[in-house]
Formats: structure tokens, C-alpha cells, sequence
């Protein structure tokens, strides 16, 4: 067979002759000098990539603010032997709720309290709650339709804030 394999940009012949196939005239003819024929052997290796940095699609992780201050202030219980009031001083606010926890941390401004979870119980201002000389209560109110919270206070039970027994 007859072979011709001509350059395709200026139409210069490079392999002429008789082979069996073009494998085999490639093959005969791997050793041609290229600078002769005006060519140029280039290896190239291209890595290509691409990323979409679109801001909505990435979470920004950010730390809650602490809720607004409540002062709170402890006197004896009236009648629960080892028990203790806790007072508020901020006016109650309409659609809010109460919650207190012993022993707890304060919890982020937006944070969800329900009763019964995670050791927090509904609160009553004037209500006696069972107390140790040390323990720190912390008293959150809340949006009462969702649990968030929107202020917090703590204090620590001093020895005199518990009723003795008699």
C-alpha cells in the first residue's frame, strides 16, 4: 500500500512509501527528523478546573448574641422547708413566658426552651422552688409561641435565700 501522510497546515509530505498499513509507517518512521520537516514535538498537560463561588450557597457560622439582662433577686420560701422565691425585676411582658433551670447555662439570645426539655420548667414569679446553698438558677423568658429567648438572668443560692427547718 501505497502511504502519504502529508503536514495539514503548509501541505509539506512527511512519511512517502510503500507499508502495510499507516500503524506500520509510523512506526518506521519515528525517528524522522522533525526540525527538517519544519515541525515541532509539543507535550502538553493541562489540568483544567473550574468552582462557582456564589455567596448563597455557603453558611456563615456566627455566634449568637447573649439575650438582654433580667435581675433577679431570692428571698425564703413562705412554707417549702429548703425551698426559695425567685423575684424578677423587669416588668412581665404580654405573650412571653417564663422558665427556669437549676443549675443550667444561659442559653444564646434566639435559643429554643421548652418546658420539660433539657431540665427547664415553667416559672411563676412567687412560686417555691427546691434549693441547695449554691445552686445557680437561671431564669429565661421566652416568646411563648416558639420557646425563643429574649432575656436571661442568673443567681446563686446563698445559704440565707433557703427556709430552714424548724
Amino acid at each position: 500500500m501505497n502511504i502519504e501522510i502529508k503536514n495539514r497546515f503548509n501541505g509539506n509530505i512527511i512519511i512517502v512509501g510503500e507499508y502495510e498499513n499507516i500503524k506500520d509507517a509510523l512506526q518506521k518512521n519515528s525517528g524522522a527528523d522533525l526540525r527538517g520537516y519544519n515541525q515541532v514535538y509539543i507535550r502538553a498537560e493541562i489540568y483544567l478546573g473550574w468552582g462557582i463561588l456564589a455567596p448563597t450557597y455557603f453558611a456563615r457560622i456566627a455566634q449568637q448574641p447573649m439575650p438582654a439582662d433580667l435581675t433577679l433577686t431570692l428571698t425564703a420560701a413562705s412554707t417549702l422547708v429548703g425551698g426559695t422565691k425567685v423575684a424578677i425585676a423587669e416588668t412581665a411582658v404580654a405573650l412571653h413566658e417564663y422558665l427556669i433551670k437549676i443549675n443550667g447555662t444561659v442559653p444564646r439570645k434566639g435559643d429554643i426552651v421548652e418546658d420539660g426539655e433539657d431540665g427547664w420548667a415553667d416559672y411563676t414569679e412567687a412560686d417555691e422552688i427546691a434549693v441547695h446553698a449554691g445552686d445557680k438558677l437561671v431564669v429565661v423568658e421566652a416568646l411563648a409561641a416558639t420557646g425563643a429567648v429574649a432575656k436571661a438572668g442568673t443567681v446563686v443560692v446563698k445559704t440565707a435565700d433557703i427556709k430552714a427547718g424548724s
